[in-house]
């Protein structure tokens, strides 16, 4: 369902026909979430403190187990 929606904003953002495809013209949403440098600290302490593994930690928060990695 993400997906689906993402695939409708990006057509819904594409130029008029005939037109080149350029960074300047196709508006994509923001995907990449920030987190604050508090909340990286705590995730990494979920995974030291705890002795569970990064993948198990990076599910729970919903984030990428490479991010925590």
């Amino acid at each position: 369902m993400i997906a689906h929606a993402r695939i409708s904003n990006f057509i819904l953002t594409l130029p008029p026909l005939g037109a080149h495809l350029t960074r300047e013209n196709v508006h994509v949403g923001k995907t990449r979430r920030e987190f604050t440098p508090e909340y990286k600290d705590e995730a990494v302490k979920l995974v030291i403190n705890t002795g569970r593994a990064v993948a198990t930690v990076a599910r729970e928060l919903g984030i990428n187990e490479a991010s925590l990695g």
